[in-house]
């Protein structure tokens, strides 16, 4: 069956059940798991829990029972993820240009793309991000972290690596990557600095903007940055065991 709850009506479930899809614009509510091939959240708000599956939101949508869906995307307006753990661990998430994922808890998913906004006071966690375009106002976990066109990092990241491809991504506050990653800033990007930074070694050949601020690098191994560099900031070398060789032109 197909089902659709229109907004201001409640489905409650007084077991397991499943479906073919669901349309939900009012409020899954019960205890049981509804399971379908897709399920679409149009300004509603799951109470119950959701199986496997397709899991699109657009309008204000709000998921306070659990989804085991394998793919989620985030497509217009906000969904909030009401509680942490709220999403598979494996689960794909994309969230949409214009639209905005909400963490009001810890949460763990396979992989993110981001070209949307992230925000929310918890730790989103994945083996990859790659942010085109997006904002991270919520905090990133380990893993490997990608930025393509115009991004900005307000959170923190425990990334272990980093590499800003094409456009800008801006750093925009200081210490905003916890773990002192690999950074590499290909030809044609930019790494921009709103604050100082920490980074196991830097590479690449773009630009490194430091602003007024001060990168200290060169900790997590020998590198070479065939770059350039911009601003007044200073640029500090840790490590006495490490090699990092500058190439490329610019002021420091």
């Amino acid at each position: 069956a197909t089902v659709s709850v229109a907004t201001g009506a409640t489905l409650t479930l007084a077991g397991n059940e499943a479906v073919a899809s669901l349309a939900l614009a009012g409020t899954l509510a019960g205890s049981g798991t509804l399971t379908a091939a897709t399920y679409r959240l149009d300004g509603g708000s799951t109470m119950a829990d959701l199986g496997a599956g397709t899991l699109a939101s657009l309008g204000n949508s709000r998921l306070t029972g659990r989804s085991a869906a394998a793919v989620v995307n985030v497509e217009a307006g906000t969904l909030t993820l009401a509680a942490a753990d709220r999403l598979s661990d494996t689960a794909v998430l994309t969230v949409a240009a214009g639209a905005t994922l909400t963490l009001d808890g810890t949460d763990t998913v396979g992989r993110l793309a981001l070209a949307g906004t992230l925000a929310g006071s918890g730790t989103l966690s994945a083996a990859s991000y790659a942010l085109d375009g997006g904002t991270v106002n919520a905090n990133l976990g380990a893993g490997t972290l990608t930025s393509r066109g115009s991004s900005t990092l307000g959170g923190s990241a425990a990334a272990g690596t980093l590499t800003v491809e094409t456009g800008t991504l801006t750093l925009a506050g200081a210490e905003r990557l916890g773990a002192a990653p690999a950074v590499q800033v290909d030809a044609g990007a930019t790494l921009a600095l709103a604050g100082d930074q920490v980074f196991g070694l830097l590479s690449g050949a773009g630009e490194l903007a430091l602003g007024r601020f001060t990168l200290a690098t060169g900790a997590g191994g020998d590198s070479t940055f065939a770059g350039v560099f911009g601003g007044s900031g200073g640029l500090v070398k840790q490590g006495s065991a490490s090699v990092f060789t500058l190439t490329g032109e610019g002021a420091v």
